[in-house]
């Protein structure tokens, strides 16, 4: 708010302090019909300046009580009542009551034929006012009267203007006052705040505009180079399915330690497996998880199972779908665990998940049959095997000739079995 103490303050300074000579001087450039309007008597200035006095002192409540005095004389001229109004305003504004100094500018607003000056300011003042008490609407009036009435725009009101357009939700309606400020402020070398630029982006991102918002965003980080500006530059090029540059610049801010957010460390372990780097995925997963950034969730789990046996890591894979198994609804995990326990030939380990897996329900059961099969085949169960891959032909789909593979395999070893058997005898 210190940006509009110093306007106030900038504007009773401009306003007020007029002895005889200067309200003379003043006359001298003011039409006729404005003239009449400048003059403030000895005692009206006398009793300002005592007001003001008791300002600076820090006793608002004494300037006041003597503007409540002056307000009461007869005989005010205008200008005189303009200035009691303004010192009133700015009074209220240090105490904070700022609905009272948006009724008392207002009340300098509505006197007629005020000088151009304090005509203008007060306008914007009461633009600015409007807008720190979200009147938006009635900001977005002001600054438009005043708008008309100026011979060339203002940077400062075309901004502010375009902040309560956005407030407001119109978006479109809010770029061209934004844009016309930011090229006033460059024609004048004079580069674009950070917040100005945060601005458009905010708008263009409202518009799903992503061809602009990667244009404001590059100049946001040529300007004001921050870690934030670089993830929402990679938020934009995820948008626009360009994965390989947002891969680049998350991965650049992991390895700066600037990505711990739980959202953006998984996104970051999605895209590696999505380009073909499973075991940095894993990486980053478990060192977040190792952290306590993100939730050893199912979902998280999972992901980061899928990972290292994306990697061939299949004994790391094991910790992780033990976990997830237990909070899950279904078998699935217990089929995925199983997985990874088969490719470490730990055979009696992958019975006992696969059978979790059965009793605790399956959608397809063929894959878990098909494998049990298998895991009891290494244990040379080869009646209990025949049994899981009978069970898996019982159902239609993809490792149906696995299975009818498998029986055949199997019924072979038993009849060499008996053969065996018989010719021991």
């Amino acid at each position: 708010m210190r940006w509009l103490a110093w306007l106030l303050a900038w504007l009773w300074a401009m306003l007020v302090p007029l002895t005889a000579s200067c309200a003379d001087a003043a006359a001298e450039s003011e039409p006729e019909s404005v003239r009449q309007t400048v003059a403030v008597s000895q005692d009206v200035y006398a009793g300002l300046l005592q007001a003001q006095q008791q300002v600076e002192a820090g006793d608002p409540a004494a300037a006041l009580l003597l503007l409540d005095e002056l307000h009461e004389r007869s005989g005010l001229s205008d200008y005189e009542q303009a200035q009691l109004w303004n010192l009133r305003a700015y009074v209220y504004y240090l105490q904070e009551q700022y609905t009272q100094a948006i009724d008392a500018y207002e009340q300098v607003s509505a006197i007629p034929e005020l000088p151009t000056a304090l005509a203008h300011s007060t306008l914007k003042t009461l633009a600015q006012l409007y807008f720190n008490a979200e009147r938006y609407p009635r900001a977005v009036a002001t600054a438009l009267l005043l708008h008309q009435q100026l011979q060339q725009a203002d940077p400062e009101l075309q901004l502010l203007l375009g902040q309560a357009y956005y407030q407001l939700g119109q978006y479109q309606q809010a770029l061209q006052p934004i844009e016309q400020a930011i090229h006033i402020y460059r024609m004048r070398d004079v580069e674009p705040a950070e917040n100005w630029l945060l601005l458009l982006y905010a708008i263009h991102h409202e518009q799903a505009d992503y061809p602009r918002l990667l244009s404001v965003l590059k100049e946001l980080i040529g300007l004001y180079p921050r870690d934030q500006h670089l993830l929402s530059l990679a938020g934009v090029y995820g948008a626009l399915d360009d994965t390989g540059r947002q891969l680049a610049l998350l991965d650049a801010l992991y390895e700066k330690g600037a990505l711990v957010a739980a959202q953006h460390t998984v996104n970051l372990a999605h895209l590696y497996l999505q380009h073909g780097v499973p075991y940095k995925a894993a990486r980053v997963l478990q060192d977040a998880l190792d952290a306590g950034n993100i939730a050893a969730d199912v979902y998280r789990l999972r992901l980061l199972a899928q990972a290292w046996q994306q990697a061939q890591e299949y004994a790391r894979a094991i910790a992780p779908l033990e976990q997830a198994a237990l909070q899950s609804d279904d078998g699935q995990l217990y089929v995925q665990l199983a997985q990874a326990q088969l490719h470490l030939e730990q055979w009696p380990l992958a019975v006992a998940a696969l059978r979790k897996a059965l009793d605790k329900g399956l959608e397809l059961r063929h894959t878990a049959d098909l494998m049990l099969g298998i895991a009891l085949f290494n244990q040379r169960h080869l009646q209990a095997a025949r049994e899981a891959f009978m069970a898996a032909l019982q159902h239609a789909g993809q490792h149906h000739q696995a299975a009818s593979q498998w029986l055949a395999h199997i019924d072979h070893e038993l009849q060499l079995q008996a053969i065996l058997q018989e010719q021991e005898w």
